[in-house]
Parts: C-alpha cells; structure tokens; sequence
C-alpha cells in the first residue's frame, strides 16, 4: 500500500512565535538579498513593488490577526515590520544598497523587531492564559447554572448551589495521551432536610436528563458536610474496547507501589496497594476473576521485591501459565514460588506462611529498629514481600479458610498480604466467604455480580454503589482500593494465558529468592514442594513431551545484616562479632592454600542436569518424571554453585557496607570509619581500605543524614561498591585484609 503524500509547509511568517532569529532575521537577509541581486544584475524593479508587497503583507497579516483572535499589541507589532520592511526596500530599490547609513538603518529596524518580538510574544501568552482562564470560568459559570436548573427540574430541589466542578483528565492506557472523561461538581443543599441522599435517589433520572452516552453513568456520594454533595458525571465511555495492561515507568518496580489492574468507567486507573493491605475478590463464575488474578500476578512480576504463592483447589489451573516456562527450561526460578492444589498441601502452605509471619517478626526486629524503627518490615529483593493468591476459594476446608483468617489479621507488620477470591460475598454457609476476612479485607473488588445485596455485603456499605445492573458483561466489576474511598464500576485489563507465559519468561531475571529467616526450622517442607506435587500428578500434566527439564531453584539466600539467623530469634552484636571472626579464620586458611597452589577439593554437584533428547524424540512419562526429581534435588545444589561462581566478600568488606547501610549515607569519612570498625585507628583503615584497592576522596564531602561530622575525606559508597563487585568476581584480597578483628 503507497503511503500518502502529505503537503509540506513552510512556517515563514513575520509571527513572533518565531523568534529574533527565525521570523526578524530571515526576513531582513531575504530582503537584503533581493536588493542586492536587483541592483546587482540590473532587474529594474521600481520602489513601488515593495511598498505593494508590503500592503498586501500587511492586508493580509491583519486578516490572519482577526480570525486568530490575536491581541492589539501583536497587530501592531506585525504592522510596524510590514511597513519599516517594505520602506526601507522600497528606499533600497530607489537608491544603493551599497551605502553605510542605508545599511545601518537596515540593521537598526531588523534589530529593533528582534528585541520587540520575545516581549511580544510573552505578552501574547498571557493575554492567551487570561482569555482560557475567562472562557474556563464561562463554561464552569454555564454549567453550574444548568446543574442548578437540572436539580430543581429532576430532584425538585430549589436553591441548591454549585461550590466547584473539577474536570477528569486520565491517560488513555493504549495511547498514553491525556484525555477529558467527564467531571465532579460539589453541591451544597439548602436547609430543608433534604441532603446528598435525595440526589442520589434520582441519579437514573439524571442519567437520562443528562442524554449521557450508552455506558456513561452518574455516581453521587456524600461530601464534606451532611448537605454537600459530591456528583460524579462520566462523558467518555473509556470501557469499549479490552483494555491492555499497563506498564509501571520503571522496570523492575516495586511492591510499594500499587498494581495497575484496570480502569474505572471515569477512566481512571485501579491502583491496588498489595503492600500495606489485603483483599478479597468476588463474582460468580466464568465473570473475569480469574482475568483478574492473571493481571495483578502479572504487574507482582515486574516487581524485584515480591515473592508469590498459590492456593488452587482446581488443579492449579489459575497458575499453570505461570510455571510452564519454569518446567520447560526458559525461565530459572518458577513465576509462583509455591502453588497448594491438594487439601494436605494448602494446608501445610498456610501452616508454613502463619508460621513465617511470627518468624519474620522477631528475626527482623534488628534489622527494623536500625532502618528507622518503622514496626513495619521494609522489603527488598533480599527480604521479599510475600503476596498470596488464592482462587476457587469456596472449595477450601472449615481449617484453610481459618488459617487464611489467621495470616490476614497478622501478616501486616510481616509484610505479608493476600487477595483471595469467591463466588459469593454472603457467607450463608461455610462455603460462603468469612466476615472476620471481609472485615480485615480493605481492598474489596467483585466481578459482574448479580444481586445488589451482594454489593452491599461487600463493600459494607449501600452507600454511592453502583446498581449491580451496570456492569454490562464479564470483566466489569465493582472496585475500592482503601476504606475511605467510594465504590466504582471498573473494567479488569486482559491477560490470556499466552500473555502469562510471556510475562513470566520476560521476568525472570527480577524474581527473589525466599530468605532464611523466612523459611527457619520449615526447611524440609520448604525445598520438598515441588515433589510433592509431581507426586500429586497436576504438575506432572505440565511438563511437555519432548523438552529438557534442566532446572534448579536455590532455596534460600543469606539473611542481611542485622537480621536473625535462626527460628524467633535476634542476632546479637557480639554475635554477629563472632560469626565475622570465624569466616576471617575460614578465609585466612582458604586464601593461604590457594597461595600455595593447593585447592580445596570440591564435592561432586548433583542434579539440575537433565539433558533432555538432542534429537528431539519424545520421552516417556517415567523419563520426565526422572529428570524433574533430579531437578528438584537440585535446588540447594545451585546455591552451592552460586556460592562457588560469586566469592564472598572479606568480613571487613561486610562491615563497611553494613556501616553504611546503618548510617543510610552515600558515603563515610575516615575518623566515623575508623570509630566503628577499627577503635579510632584512622591508619589501621585507611590501610585495610588500600589493601581492597579502594581509593579515597579527593575531595571532602558531607555524609548525608549526619551535619554533625562536618565536611571531611573519606571514602564514597560507589567506590566501595564497585570494589565489593571486583572481589565477588574473584579479583584476590590480600591475607592483612583477613588479620582484622571487629571492635569489642
């Protein structure tokens, strides 16, 4: 298909929105040229050519002016160039160019409009500022007036006042372009006992006064008062079409920040803050929650600092996309760290995490009392965020759903939340979802429910919701992300199962590890999850025929410094004293053998090598199952291969980072330095810093947080870091680095 020809424009133009430059000066060169040229070859053009262009420029800039709206100061700005330019041509074509004060005259008048024209154009832009702010103010008048009409007509309220109109201006998820989709004005009742509630009980009526297009609605909630009200007006209907799944600004992003998983019918995004709060999802069956949960699992992907599990009843179905890529060799880690199919599994899933949260409160309370003190653990892909997504929860036991209870009421302050769906919101039987969740449960979302009395018992409240009828086909919902905010009609983003493929191959150099804090005395059932469901069969029905299984997930990483090491329990300094003194003892002896050319032997790894067929044959069933035991078996083997791949770092090295980390600075003078690590022996450190290659200052600079030290030299957090990269590559570290002791 040719492409189609576009006319391309010149933008020459006496218009100051040019600048000096572009309009003054190549309009004064264009001239001078022409007069050069005329009396340089003689063309005979007579002085009233130019003062005729110049009219006729000047006719016509004038017109423009009109139709444009421009301001006086620029008609008269335009005048004076077209008539000093076609004066002095005209002066020019009737005499010399080639005479000092013509040329002079020349540069004073093309001077004079280079000047004039940035004080002209600035005072275009605020006489163009005031008229919107005018006709902004007109339209804002008019509709308030029509508002104040329209609620005498339709609700038969006399005397109600407009306090404010606040337009909606959202970006469109396929486009990113910011668009207008509707507004909210604030009405104040007069006294009478009427209130918002009186608007509310007309808003179909407003709908239909209104004439709003198919899938616009009108939305009234109460305001800062009993007789303000707060009507919400949607004008564009934004939910035509699917709606693609947003993408954060900055990859990898981070749990504390809320997951985009929609947009509301004003066009506004659905932002579900998983970090500090829990939620519950509901809607009857094939309506779009298990969409949904594809979405939200997707956006916790692309965050480096949240690990996710899963409860399934149905076979794990909800997460199978998830983990293929894991099963067929793309990804190294699987997307869902561990899914509970059977009742025995969710079961010992749950057990672990209501276990994992009172682990993670007294193994962390260390590390959070020196980051700040917040009684909340602060997360990282070192210490991630565990987010637990449940689907088909109805079919869970009496002891699942107390468990799910248990973990939501405690695993706040561990960084521990959880959204889980259901059919119903009313817990008639057991089957039904429990009110101690829903209390407990802020975020509240449903998909495409169709009684109203569901609505009211899950968001607790009648007031403002939308009719359940509004919600016209699957996908669609209601919405409220935080306790003070009012319930919407929302549309959940698409994701098919391919796109959850793709996103957890796209995502797998992010995904964390689960720390050793975490985990505690629960090691075995930990690191046997992925056997126990290949002995259950669902995820054996996974592993596709013909394709290597050559896998291996590292259970654990190291827990941070100043964190527990153990079940319930705070490391102490002096122990931390003490574990430092024996890895430098370990590190003395190792680097000692490899001066003298004498390597530690090495154990043999075993498993995470299923080769799988070169010829691409199909296996047996027997053949797989083989090959994925060996690939579990490997999962502390590849922590093992990490340690070897990645040298520790010397217990100096951790110091000064962990000092660092402690202080929250980008950098340590030499005298701190020296007081915390070596008992004020600022030559001790500077030497040991010199031993790892780490070059000082050159200049001073302050330690940000901390005005007291002054300004001094010392070492940058970059240098250090950058050094601390070079010794985990290998790069050797001398044996005086190892002599050094932690302070008593």
């Amino acid at each position: 298909m040719a492409k189609k020809k576009t006319k391309s424009k010149l933008p020459l133009t006496f218009s100051p929105r040019h600048g000096p430059i572009s309009g003054v000066g190549n309009a004064a060169l264009g001239l001078t040229a022409v007069c050069a040229a005329a009396e340089a070859w003689s063309w005979g053009l007579e002085p009233w050519w130019a003062l005729a262009a110049a009219g006729g420029g000047l006719v016509i800039s004038q017109i423009g002016a009109h139709v444009a709206r421009k301001g006086v100061t620029n008609r008269i700005y335009q005048a004076a160039c077209w008539i000093s330019g076609g004066a002095w041509t005209g002066y020019v074509l009737d005499n010399t160019l080639w005479d000092l004060p013509t040329v002079a005259t020349g540069a004073g008048i093309a001077g004079a409009a280079a000047l004039a024209a940035p004080v002209v154009a600035d005072l275009e832009r605020s006489r163009g500022k005031y008229q919107r702010a005018v006709q902004d103010d007109q339209r804002r008048m008019r509709l308030a007036a029509q508002w104040q009409a329209r609620l005498y007509r339709v609700c038969r309220i006399n005397g109600a006042q407009v306090k404010g109109i606040a337009p909606w201006r959202y970006p469109d998820p396929a486009t990113g372009k910011v668009r207008k989709t509707g507004y909210t004005i604030e009405v104040l009742v007069p006294q009478g006992g009427q209130g918002w509630n009186t608007i509310a009980h007309h808003r179909d009526a407003l709908v239909s006064d209104l004439d709003l297009p198919v899938g616009c609605t009108v939305t009234v909630e109460p305001g800062d008062s009993s007789r303000r009200a707060l009507v919400h007006v949607t004008t564009v209907n934004c939910l035509t079409k699917d709606i693609p799944l947003s993408t954060p600004e900055t990859l990898p992003a981070s749990i504390n920040d809320p997951l985009d998983i929609g947009l509301t019918t004003r066009g506004k995004p659905v932002r579900v803050p998983l970090k500090w709060a829990s939620g519950v999802l509901v809607g009857a069956k094939r309506q779009g929650k298990s969409n949904t949960l594809k979405s939200l699992t997707r956006q916790a992907l692309r965050c480096d600092d949240v690990l996710i599990m899963g409860v399934d009843p149905n076979g794990g179905a909800a997460f199978a996309p998830f983990l293929r890529p894991w099963l067929e060799g793309k990804a190294k880690r699987p997307a869902i760290d561990w899914v509970g199919v059977s009742e025995a599994e969710i079961i010992r899933l749950l057990k672990f995490l209501l276990g994992a949260v009172e682990r993670r409160r007294a193994g962390y309370a260390q590390h959070m009392w020196e980051n700040g003190g917040d009684d909340k653990l602060a997360v990282s892909h070192r210490i991630p965020h565990i987010l637990l997504l449940t689907d088909e929860s109805k079919s869970l036991s009496y002891e699942a759903k107390k468990l799910l209870v248990l973990i939501n009421d405690r695993g706040g302050a561990a960084s521990v939340s959880m959204l889980t769906s259901w059919l119903r919101a009313v817990a008639a039987t057991r089957e039904g979802l429990p009110r101690d969740l829903l209390v407990q449960s802020e975020i509240r979302l449903t998909m495409r429910v169709t009684e109203d009395s569901e609505l009211r018992y899950a968001f607790s409240d009648g007031r403002g919701i939308p009719p359940a009828s509004e919600a016209p086909a699957p996908g669609w919902g209601h919405c409220r992300v935080s306790p003070t905010s009012p319930a919407e009609l929302y549309k959940s983003a698409r994701s098919t199962d391919r796109d959850a493929y793709e996103e957890a191959i796209a995502t797998a150099q992010w995904r964390p590890v689960l720390d050793a804090v975490t985990i505690g005395p629960e090691r075995e059932v930990y690191e046997g999850r992925w056997r126990r469901a290949m002995e259950e069969g669902w995820l054996a029905k996974l592993c596709p025929q013909g394709v290597a299984v050559d896998l291996a997930v590292p259970a654990t990483v190291q827990a941070p410094h100043g964190a527990g090491g153990g079940d319930d329990e705070v490391v102490s300094a002096e122990q931390l004293r003490a574990a430092r003194r024996e890895r430098s003892a370990q590190w003395r002896e190792r680097m000692r053998k490899k001066r003298e050319g004498r390597q530690e032997p090495q154990e043999p790894l075993v498993g995470g090598g299923g080769s799988g067929s070169s010829d691409g044959e199909i296996r047996s069933d027997d053949e797989i199952r083989r090959e994925f035991e060996a690939m579990v078996a490997g999962l502390q083997d590849e922590d093992l291969e990490q340690q070897e791949r990645e040298q520790p770092l010397p217990p100096f090295l951790e110091a000064v980072l962990e000092l660092l980390d402690r202080l929250d600075t980008t950098g340590v003078h030499s005298s701190v330095l020296a007081e915390h690590l070596t008992q004020g022996d600022k030559e001790s450190a500077a030497g040991l810093m010199k031993a790892l290659e780490i070059r000082k200052s050159e200049r001073t600079f302050r330690m940000r947080g901390h005005p007291q030290y002054g300004s001094h030299r010392g070492w940058k957090r970059e240098t250090i870091e950058e050094a601390a990269e070079r010794i985990r590559s290998g790069r050797p570290v001398p044996l005086s680095v190892f002599d050094w002791q932690p302070p008593t």
